[in-house]
């Protein structure tokens, strides 16, 4: 019986979100351009203000939560400072004009390059809303307050809009993977509040000193980058430590598979992670894949055939996306409608026993490229020992409880057989 997947409802459906955001923010807008008095106030500023958000947006935080891409950015920077000198229809500009600039660059699709315009500025309308309702009063705290309420509104506004669109294509069930993500959310959009407040206070005290902000500007981006390597790079070694304990551990195949599958999948943020063990004297072929989507193993691999005999026969790994790999290959794989795969020969004392294989990185920006096929070649060597080593122990068994010239049951097989069968309760007869 074939294993059932979740169903997950079409993407299209996101749009029953963009449309009442986008509703919401011109509407907002619109009361607001109403009230203002100053409605084009500091208009040149426009063009340095859609390109705060472009940069901004291009580097970002990305969690990949179930299918679907949750991303902080430094974008509340730009934002505050744009609520505290921009009106609200040249905020609105603003908002507009740079969302959907840096959607082109990011040659996002129709409905999510929609969805995002609509979010961020439905989430800029409230925050402009917020400005205006309250006032700011020059520079001191209260003009503090406002902006932080101001900003943290935008967050809430895009989460709510993220919240509501993985509801309707996924399911409630997967609002509680959102959790550690929407924390460092918050924690991000706290420390560019406090930025933000510092620059607007540096700037009214002395206008030259906005040329030594955009260097401190450019430091804190490069710093946000090395750190988001950084904590890449030290949850892999974390989940390689642990899978390396768990091995160590592991001595049935069933379970050992299992292990390996799961966390190799877990830690490449994968849609499905593969294990391929080709036919080996009493040893069966063993195909076995850990889904995303599917708690369990299957034998069904995302991967096509051609991927792992190539790599069984080249003894190479082999990594296709978008950007790499043989032009067939690409082509198989878009036919199989996976975006990207990498396939790892395992070895074992220099011959190469099988493949372990990984597909469909999680993330609609993201891809599998070389950090992570080292990481991958890592797992493989230890996966490759830990299935030697299941199956040196396996022989020794066989090889205690048989006779090594007939393969028939031994003396000693046949009296534990003799005891088992003498030791069992008897069944009465009915």
């Amino acid at each position: 019986m074939r294993p059932t997947f979740p169903t997950y409802r079409s993407p299209g459906l996101a749009w029953a979100i963009t449309v009442p955001m986008a509703v919401f923010a011109v509407a907002v807008t619109a009361i607001g351009v109403v009230d203002d008095e100053h409605s084009l106030r500091n208009f040149a500023y426009i063009p340095v203000f859609i390109f705060l958000i472009i940069i901004t947006g291009l580097n970002q935080f990305r969690f990949d939560v179930w299918r679907q891409g949750l991303s902080f950015a430094l974008t509340d920077l730009p934002v505050l400072l744009a609520l505290y000198y921009l009106s609200p229809l040249t905020l609105a500009i603003t908002g507009l004009s740079g969302m959907v600039l840096r959607e082109i660059v990011l040659r996002r699709s129709v409905a999510k390059a929609a969805f995002n315009v609509a979010v961020f500025n439905a989430g800029l309308a409230c925050a402009s809303g917020i400005v205006n309702g309250f006032g700011l009063d020059g520079v001191g705290p209260r003009t503090w307050g406002v902006l932080a309420l101001a900003v943290f509104a935008h967050t809430q506004i895009t989460l709510l809009g993220v919240v509501g669109a993985i509801i309707l294509v996924q399911g409630v069930s997967q609002i509680r993977r959102l959790g550690h993500s929407a924390g460092f959310g918050a924690i991000v959009t706290t420390i560019n509040i406090v930025i933000g407040l510092i620059v607007i206070l540096t700037i009214r005290a002395d206008t030259w000193a906005a040329p030594l902000i955009v260097v401190l500007a450019v430091l804190l981006l490069l710093v946000y980058r090395a750190y988001a390597k950084f904590a890449r790079q030290h949850r892999s070694l974390e989940e390689l430590y642990e899978l390396t304990q768990v091995l160590a551990v592991s001595s049935q195949d069933a379970s050992l598979f299992d292990v390996i599958l799961v966390r190799v999948r877990e830690v490449l943020q994968a849609e499905s992670a593969t294990l391929w063990l080709p036919q080996h004297g009493r040893h069966p072929e063993v195909l076995l894949s850990a889904r995303a989507d599917y708690k369990g193993l299957l034998d069904d691999p995302l991967t096509p055939d051609v991927l792992r005999t190539r790599a069984l026969g080249s003894g190479e790994t082999i990594l296709v996306n978008a950007k790499a790999g043989p032009d067939d290959l690409r082509a198989r794989l878009a036919a199989c409608n996976v975006k990207d795969a990498a396939v790892v020969p395992l070895r074992c004392g220099g011959i190469v026993v099988g493949t372990l294989e990984i597909a469909g990185r999680l993330g609609d920006r993201t891809a599998f490229g070389a950090d992570d096929v080292r990481l991958v070649e890592t797992l493989a060597a230890h996966a490759a020992v830990a299935v030697e080593n299941s199956r040196l122990v396996d022989r020794l068994r066989y090889d205690a409880l048989h006779d090594l010239l007939t393969g028939l049951p031994n003396r000693r097989r046949m009296l534990e057989g003799l005891a088992a069968a003498i030791a069992a309760p008897a069944v009465d007869d009915v």
